[in-house]
């Protein structure tokens, strides 16, 4: 069998990034890469997982396709992605890269590499799950406006903990469980998203009462 694999390496992720209005009901990533030119190519496999460095067959790819669109990504979840190519003989070729990608941002391309320091960052909530009280770190590397706000799971805004000029450094804030009118909200999962300049990425939490 030829080495199918050579174009597959080289694969490339791009994402639709949609408004903060619409992310949790419309959200999709969308994947691409170039044409493998074997003539022995018979389709692709998408391969996800929630967890990095695994493979879980996702979907079949017909060999004709350059481009794939996960309809089934679920907003604030991080996703990592992995494509190969299978020649007429069912042998798979060995896997692209790895493309990290959340709906809304694109988180990174190409080889694993530990992210920057001076880069925007959300970090996860401490302790999750929480009562009565968590805290949300983030980092800013140049002067932005900085929002982050509490969806519950249907996507609708409970909570805005942030939404000022930030000034570049790493901050943090405390969410107490309560929604914008001071009421205690239901124990649950939610999620926080934080936007800056080109900036969007989400998390989920637990409130536990």
């Amino acid at each position: 069998m030829k080495r199918i694999s050579a174009f597959i390496l080289t694969c490339s992720i791009s994402l639709l990034i949609f408004s903060n209005l619409t992310f949790a009901q419309q959200g999709f990533i969308q994947l691409a890469w170039r044409p493998n030119v074997e003539l022995d190519l018979s389709h692709y496999i998408m391969y996800r997982d929630t967890i990095p460095g695994t493979m879980v067959y996702l979907e079949t790819i017909p060999s004709t396709d350059t481009m794939f669109t996960d309809i089934t990504a679920v907003c604030c979840f991080t996703y990592y992605y992995k494509l190969t190519a299978v020649d007429f003989s069912g042998n798979e070729s060995s896997p692209s890269n790895q493309a990290i990608a959340s709906v809304g941002i694109i988180t990174s391309v190409g080889n694993d590499e530990e992210n920057v320091a001076n880069d925007f960052e959300l970090k996860q909530n401490y302790p999750n799950p929480f009562n009565p009280t968590t805290t949300i770190e983030y980092s800013v590397p140049q002067q932005s406006r900085v929002s982050i706000t509490i969806y519950n799971i249907a996507g609708q805004e409970i909570r805005n903990l942030v939404n000022e000029f930030k000034e570049t450094g790493n901050y943090k804030v405390e969410w107490d469980g309560k929604d914008d009118n001071g009421r205690i909200v239901s124990s649950g999962i939610y999620f926080y998203q934080m936007i800056a300049k080109d900036f969007r990425e989400g998390k989920k939490t637990i409130f536990q009462k």
